[in-house]
């Protein structure tokens, strides 16, 4: 594991849970009461928060990695580390 590597700990309804790291993360969209993370394998996991609260969060949650990631409007974070990769895909 990189020093810097950051991992969000999600539990799902069923009481599985997924550790995510925060440098998979491409970015993360509202879609109404609800947030999707859209990661860099090209899934997606939807989570009952508001970007809001998300975006609130991020500071607690990726104390090393949090200044990568920028709120771009009302309804989507992005991950300034992957905003490469997020380019290219925008160009296919």
């Amino acid at each position: 594991m990189n020093e810097h590597e950051e991992y969000l700990l999600l539990a799902g309804a069923k009481g599985e849970t997924r550790h995510i790291s925060s440098n998979d993360i491409c970015y993360i969209e509202a879609e109404g009461r609800h947030s999707t993370l859209y990661l860099n394998t090209g899934k997606s996991i939807n989570m009952n928060i508001l970007l809001g609260d998300f975006s609130k969060l991020i500071d607690k949650w990726f104390p090393f990695n949090h200044k990568y990631f920028y709120r771009v409007g009302k309804s989507l974070i992005i991950n300034k580390k992957l905003r490469s990769g997020l380019d290219a895909k925008n160009e296919m």
